[in-house]
């Protein structure tokens, strides 16, 4: 009697757990894509992978080192094969061109191991928003 409860009860932890560690995946991605963006990299195309284009001797995409750290989780790359990232990235500060920001939006459509009816969807969107200011070069004779 107590069985279903408690494995019910295990299944609703595992799964969100995974929820949680995909959520965690996308945050990372978003950041690293940002990041790549203000040191000046080019956003490439949906689909690279920075690691083939690091071995190419080339330097690494927008998307390349976003698709890269999405398809290196375990779980969502077993979840999600082929399934499409939407990216959003806004460049530049029109009023003060010396304050560059680049906002940068990676959403993933993640399908949950162990669905639970009425508690956990079968799919769901996770979206992450991250923003940081594009790094100028130093001006000659400055200092860091």
């Amino acid at each position: 009697m107590v069985m279903p409860v408690l494995l019910i009860l295990i299944l609703g932890v595992v799964s969100y757990g995974l929820y949680i560690n995909a959520v965690d995946t996308v945050q990372q991605a978003v950041r690293l894509g940002v990041r790549t963006a203000t040191i000046g990299d080019t956003f490439g195309c949906p689909g690279d992978s920075a690691q083939s284009q690091l071995a190419q001797g080339q330097a690494p995409t927008v998307y390349g080192v976003v698709d890269d750290q999405i398809s290196g989780n375990r779980w969502l790359s077993g979840v999600l094969p082929g399934t499409p990232i939407s990216y959003a990235a806004l460049v530049g500060n029109q009023t003060n061109s010396q304050n560059n920001e680049i906002l940068m939006t990676v959403a993933v459509a993640y399908h949950p191991v162990i669905p639970i009816p009425k508690l956990l969807p079968s799919t769901m969107e996770i979206a992450q928003t991250y923003e940081m200011m594009v790094q100028n070069t130093l001006p000659s004779g400055g200092t860091a």
